[in-house]
């Protein structure tokens, strides 16, 4: 058969066959002169094709039959639902304009807010008004959600998943020292780039998914007002009226505004602003959703945990397993940036400044003078180092040794700060080459540094990786949270600070 013939047949005009063609819908097969020959398969489906677009079905939904993507029953049933619900949007434009013809109303006269506000779903017509019935939801058996804590653990949900996403991106991958941080600060940058990342994912699951994993949760989805999935524009509109009309971009007080504005509109079944001037149909298929509420807010608990993990896992040193004392040294300054200190090392142990360009008051013990000069960064800024290193044959680090001590008259004696700090950042960068993070920073060593040093003894700690012998002689000193302080009427103040940790099995 030629296209006339299939034209006589069935009326459809060429143009349509030809398109049918073109969306892969049609497939008929080209003789020896090129020309298309039409089969009795082809005339058949031609004929389904026809019925299916009577009934508005949409080619990609025929498509998606044909090649047996979707079951006929799920789409005609998905048509039926669309059908009527435009069904009800006619009622609906038929009931508002017989409103406003009995109203006699002229176009200098008219209103429009009196015969909008009767389209919205749920709200009561005005005395004199037809009443009018409410848009019903494009799929069939859904209901509108106009529950706003079915929507608030749904969002709820979405942010803490985010939020964990980016405090791994923050601490494993980024290695940002959140320790030192300040706690306003690091709530503010947290906060905005959660909302980066749903800015950026969200759209994107509204488009292909048409729900987000807190959405999906509670049993929640958005579709336009077609009924199809938005795009990712229309995604991109919605989520950002939520973050600036549904949160008021936590700005203090106005945000409190919005939230009991939307929790108003939800309990009013009103559409949010975002979702019914873009004309999203936000509808759940799930009637109890209590029991989806309370496995969501289980879950956003598990991510407490789950952030602590990863604050805990990036204190772990870059270098691990053996180390050179370049390579100890490297880990001893890491360790202190994460934990917001300010412990940086050179390979021999010395402290080097963080500062730019200062003055700065260099005591020489030995001579018993104050020296100032220029502080410049990357320079050693003491005279000793802060520790010393164990190394075997092969010139890898097997002890670390750090040593305080001084004495002075009585009368001239002040108060002295004993290293605890900088010696818990050594005992992890140390203990972190064998461990792993969570017991890098536990044990019997670590509890031994935060004890009060008038309780050590010269007793050695001994765990299976690492042997920790804390030292502190004092003379003409008492000791209190980790200070020294000079005794009264003592003639000499004299301290000696030490502690030792080596790898076990290892000279």
């Amino acid at each position: 058969m030629n296209i006339r013939d299939i034209e006589a047949r069935l009326g459809i005009p060429r143009a349509s066959v030809r398109y049918y063609e073109k969306e892969g819908l049609l497939h008929p097969r080209r003789g020896s002169n090129n020309y298309r020959d039409y089969s009795q398969e082809d005339l058949e489906t031609l004929q389904k094709i026809r019925l299916l677009r009577e009934l508005d079905m949409p080619i990609e939904t025929i498509r998606a039959v044909q090649a047996g993507e979707v079951p006929l029953s799920g789409a005609l049933e998905r048509q039926a639902a669309l059908l009527e619900s435009e069904s009800s949007r006619l009622d609906h434009a038929r009931a508002v304009c017989r409103a406003m013809a009995e109203d006699r109303v002229t176009y200098a006269e008219l209103e429009p807010a009196r015969y909008e506000g009767a389209a919205l779903p749920g709200k009561a017509p005005s005395p004199g008004e037809a009443p009018i019935p409410a848009r019903r939801p494009p799929v069939d058996g859904a209901e509108w959600a106009f529950d706003p804590w079915q929507r608030y653990w749904a969002r709820t949900f979405d942010t803490a998943l985010a939020g964990a996403a980016v405090w791994a991106a923050l601490t494993l991958g980024f290695r940002v020292s959140v320790a030192g941080m300040p706690r306003g600060v690091l709530q503010a940058v947290s906060l905005a780039m959660d909302w980066v990342l749903i800015l950026l994912l969200e759209p994107l699951l509204l488009c292909t998914w048409g729900t987000t994993p807190g959405k999906w949760l509670l049993g929640l989805e958005l579709r336009n007002k077609q009924g199809r999935k938005l795009s990712f524009l229309q995604g991109l509109r919605r989520t950002w009226g939520v973050l600036f009309t549904g949160y008021g971009l936590y700005i203090p007080v106005f945000s409190w505004y919005c939230l009991y504005k939307g929790y108003k509109e939800c309990r009013e079944d009103r559409p949010m602003s975002y979702d019914y001037e873009a004309e999203n149909l936000y509808y759940s298929k799930v009637p109890q959703w209590g029991l989806r509420a309370a496995v969501s807010v289980a879950l956003a608990l598990l991510l407490i945990p789950a952030r602590t993990a990863c604050s805990v896992q990036s204190l772990l040193p870059p270098n691990r397993g053996e180390v050179t004392p370049a390579e100890f040294a490297e880990n001893v300054s890491e360790v202190s940036r994460i934990l917001g200190r300010s412990l940086w090392v050179d390979e021999a142990g010395f402290r080097l400044s963080r500062s730019k360009r200062t003055a700065a008051n260099i005591i020489d013990i030995g001579a018993g003078e104050n020296n100032w000069q220029e502080r410049r960064y990357g320079e050693r800024y003491e005279y000793s180092p802060a520790y010393t290193l164990e190394l075997d044959g092969d010139g890898f680090v097997t002890g670390v040794v750090m040593e305080q001590e001084d004495s002075t008259p009585g009368e001239d004696a002040a108060w002295v700060s004993l290293p605890i700090e900088d010696a818990r950042i050594i005992a992890m960068a140390f203990r972190g080459t064998q461990l792993g993070a969570r017991e890098m920073t536990r044990g019997p060593v670590m509890e031994a540094l935060e004890r009060d040093p008038a309780e050590w003894t010269d007793q050695p700690v001994e765990e299976e990786d690492f042997t920790l012998t804390l030292t502190l002689e004092l003379e003409g000193y008492t000791s209190g949270a980790g200070c020294l302080i000079p005794e009264k009427r003592a003639k000499e103040c004299r301290y000696r600070f030490s502690m030792v940790l080596r790898k076990n099995g290892d000279g």
